[in-house]
């Protein structure tokens, strides 16, 4: 699966989980409702680290002799 699957993924099972409960128990909304959006607030902060942190890594270990793209 790949990061940007996995995030869509988390956040739409969130937003799910959010329009159910508007759905069979609007009562209860104020009660998961900012849980929600920490929740998503949390994947996105998670998502965007992971791809730094990934990017990083990346070009630590860059090899431009190994670049496929330049011999094109």
């Amino acid at each position: 699966m790949k990061k940007k699957h996995a995030f869509l993924v988390g956040v739409l099972s969130l937003l799910a989980i959010y329009g159910f409960t508007l759905a069979l128990v609007p009562e209860a909304i104020a009660a998961i409702g900012p849980a929600v959006i920490m929740g998503i607030m949390g994947a996105c902060g998670f998502s965007m680290g992971a791809n730094v942190a990934d990017n990083w890594q990346r070009s630590k270990y860059y090899q431009p002799a190994l670049d496929r793209r330049k011999e094109q």
